[in-house]
């Protein structure tokens, strides 16, 4: 855990966006393990927020929180549009072999 708060820290501290730095964050975590990404989404703004707040590692991002928060809520926003493209995707392939015949 503590390697992987280490990493969010050092993309965090990168001079890019918020945003960038929320994408950065996704690509980093989900091929290492989806589910942790899921397990962060679910602890929705407010969660993320004192996770923050608790952990020794990523404290420091607190000290910019309005970077912060529009860090997580980008990171939410990504995670649910690739939640809701996944979706789709299955849909597709289900019907594909139909439309196909």
């Amino acid at each position: 855990m503590e390697f992987l708060e280490q990493k969010i820290m050092t993309i965090l501290q990168q001079p890019i966006s918020a945003s960038q730095a929320a994408d950065e964050v996704l690509s980093f975590l989900t091929p290492l393990d989806p589910n942790i990404v899921d397990q962060l989404a679910k602890l929705n703004e407010t969660g993320l927020v004192a996770l923050f707040q608790n952990r020794p590692i990523l404290k420091p991002a607190t000290n910019n929180m309005p970077r912060l928060v529009e860090f997580i809520r980008a990171f939410l926003k990504m995670h649910a549009e690739d939640v809701a493209s996944e979706g789709q995707d299955g849909q597709q392939k289900s019907i594909a072999p139909h439309g196909n015949a």
